[in-house]
């Protein structure tokens, strides 16, 4: 209705003045005065932006369709290496970056009242960090008792993304195979601007990225957008989803078994949130891998979580979990606590308060039980959010049989990292 009333005027306009000459000489035309707003619009392939076909150029975008009503051109803004932009909903994307060059993009917030930017990883692929696998005693160094031994495993060493902050904190370092459909948001203080750093190393690893970026003012941040709250590197709006640590393959690459095999390494050096939005209807939130336990000896079926090295030290408990004053390395923190149940995420809370949640399987058995299920962890105080927490090594005592003292050792390694379903419960 606004666009029609604006486009009714203009008429108007351009009937009475008939094309007369302004200052300049130029003569008006009804595209001087049509007015519409830069909203999100549909392109042939890509969301773009409604802009005018010279604003779209000077933008260096690509022209998708049109909008408003005809008078506008969806316009599609992807950005060169090393290029800088201050336009909401801007893509970043290569399909096959040079080797050992890299690509750095500048994002810049569009205004002052920007407090979140998103960006959203349609494709991100780089080459794997150094991997937990049979030649792990090597990557750590040799070792002659328990102990950690400062290694490569976990590393982004060949290639590497992060996200620059200089309005805020950075992102953690990422790399691997298997960072699709995951994202970041980093914080804006509406004025510094981001670097988004590629660092691409030799060899044939494939190399691509396609990533949208999207940014929330501090009113639509506050109003559960999907720019989430401050501090929140992901954020998840629906009743339920998945979770997982970046270079954890995606849940329609694991299937229902849950099973993961021993190659998955997850990423040294990660300290961030992850947050899901409130709904006062639903006053619950729970956590659970994919999969359960094999309960045959040997069988390598670790679920969807294998984090740190085995915390307890009974010879028949190595591949159960471990909570709160046990976890000291690589765990997974809930900000209010949380509270194991049975199977069911729709079972009762029962069992203490648990802070941190570590080891080779997502339960808190009190008993010492070898192979014990996963069990779901359930919050039900605000706020709902997890933090991640990986160290820079991964221990090995040296000793084969020592599996609490060895994070790769065992049928169900502590370096696969984690993927967990969540549910929104009334």
């Amino acid at each position: 209705m606004q666009l029609q009333a604006v486009l009714s005027v203009a008429l108007l306009a351009v009937c009475a003045y008939g094309g007369t000459p302004n200052r300049e000489g130029k003569a008006l035309s009804l595209f001087n005065l049509v007015k519409f707003d830069n909203d999100v619009c549909a392109g042939d392939k890509r969301n773009g932006t409604c802009y005018t076909k010279e604003e779209c150029k000077d933008r260096g975008g690509k022209e998708s369709k049109t909008c408003a009503e005809g008078f506008g051109v969806c316009c599609v803004l992807e950005l060169k290496c090393g290029k800088s932009s201050s336009d909401n909903n801007t893509y970043l994307a290569e399909t096959s970056p040079t080797a050992s060059t890299g690509c750095t993009y500048t994002i810049c917030p569009m205004a002052s009242t920007i407090c979140r930017i998103r960006y959203d990883f349609t494709e991100h692929t780089l080459a794997d960090p150094v991997l937990a696998t049979a030649s792990f005693t090597s990557l750590v160094g040799a070792a002659t008792g328990p102990g950690t031994t400062k290694g490569a495993v976990g590393r982004c060493l060949t290639d590497s993304f992060t996200i620059v902050n200089n309005g805020g904190p950075s992102s953690p370092i990422i790399c691997g195979g298997y960072n699709k459909d995951q994202h970041m948001i980093l914080d804006s203080n509406g004025s510094g601007c981001q670097e988004v750093v590629f660092q691409v190393g030799g060899g044939t690893a494939t190399r691509k990225w396609d990533i949208h970026v999207t940014q929330y003012t501090c009113e639509e941040a506050d109003n559960g957008s999907m720019g989430g709250p401050k501090g929140c590197l992901q954020y998840f709006i629906h009743d339920t989803g998945f979770l997982r640590s970046f270079n954890f393959p995606p849940a329609t690459t694991i299937g229902s078994s849950g099973y993961i095999a021993t190659s998955y390494t997850h990423l040294a050096n990660q300290n961030y949130k992850i947050c899901i939005q409130k709904n006062p209807a639903k006053g619950r939130v729970c956590y659970a891998p994919i999969g359960t336990r094999a309960t045959t000896a040997g069988t390598n079926d670790a679920g969807t979580f294998g984090v740190d090295h085995q915390a307890k030290t009974d010879a028949k408990d190595m591949e159960s979990g471990g909570t709160n004053t046990q976890c000291t390395s690589d765990y997974l923190t809930f900000a209010s606590g949380a509270h194991f149940a049975a199977a069911s995420t729709s079972s009762a809370a029962a069992s203490t308060d648990v802070f941190r949640i570590c080891g080779r399987a997502f339960n808190g058995a009190a008993t010492q039980i070898a192979k014990a299920p996963a069990q779901t962890a359930c919050v039900s105080k605000e706020p709902f959010a997890i933090r991640v927490v990986f160290d820079g090594d991964e221990k090995y005592s040296g000793i084969a049989s020592k599996q609490q003292q060895s994070e790769y050792q065992g049928s169900v390694p502590g370096t696969i990292g984690f993927g967990l379903v969540y549910t929104r419960i009334a």
